[in-house]
């Protein structure tokens, strides 16, 4: 899919390619397809603009802090363990020398992110 844009000045002002269109209708799915069609973008600034304005780029520190800072409150503790491991892979790879934590401080910010809804739930699921 990338390899069509190669090339795509992403801050031209220049119409987009109708492959680049054509593909975008294609690939895009859920919100980023329907903000896309809201949107409809002309240029690759306009796309840019409205793609990372709804879906901003994640920096090392913001993944940091969003894992660090990661609080749940719906009671599905399988929905809670996969985020979890998705926001401490991400903020992993985006910032390896700070978010490289030891085994105890995983532990330690995992229970941290649990409430007391979620702490029953996890009981109940090692049974």
């Amino acid at each position: 899919m990338f390899s069509d844009f190669a090339g795509l000045d992403l801050r031209s002002q220049e119409p987009l390619p109708r492959t680049a269109r054509n593909l975008l209708s294609s690939r895009l799915v859920g919100d980023a397809r329907e903000l896309y069609f809201a949107a409809a973008p002309t240029t690759p600034t306009e796309l840019t603009a409205s793609l990372t304005g709804a879906f901003p780029e994640s920096t090392p520190r913001a993944a940091k802090e969003a894992f660090e800072h990661f609080r749940r409150t719906t009671p599905s503790i399988d929905v809670h363990v996969v985020r979890f491991r998705c926001l401490y892979l991400r903020a992993r790879r985006l910032n390896p020398r700070e978010c490289d934590y030891s085994e105890e401080t995983l532990a330690e910010y995992f229970r941290n992110s649990l409430h007391a809804a979620l702490s029953e739930e996890l009981y109940k699921w090692q049974l």
